[in-house]
């Protein structure tokens, strides 16, 4: 059954923007750093980590979908 996990991407798109507001801060204060420039930059790393975190959760989700249901086809 597969069902949209709303309330887990209202809480990633959460986190997102409070992540990306204090490291854009951090950026522009201690790398000087213009505050559109460091918000463009804290938001390219933290868009990019989530999308490499939700690839590797499906294909690891895919793998153990895939083992078990060739487990089930052997018996």
């Amino acid at each position: 059954m597969n069902v949209f996990p709303f309330p887990t991407v209202l809480v990633q798109t959460l986190i997102l923007f409070v992540a990306i507001a204090i490291e854009a801060r951090f950026l522009q204060k201690l790398l000087k750093l213009a505050p559109r420039n460091s918000v463009e930059y804290a938001a390219i790393l933290n868009l990019s980590s989530a999308c490499v975190g939700w690839l590797v959760f499906l294909c690891l989700e895919f793998a153990t979908t895939l083992d078990q249901s060739i487990i089930l086809s052997k018996k």
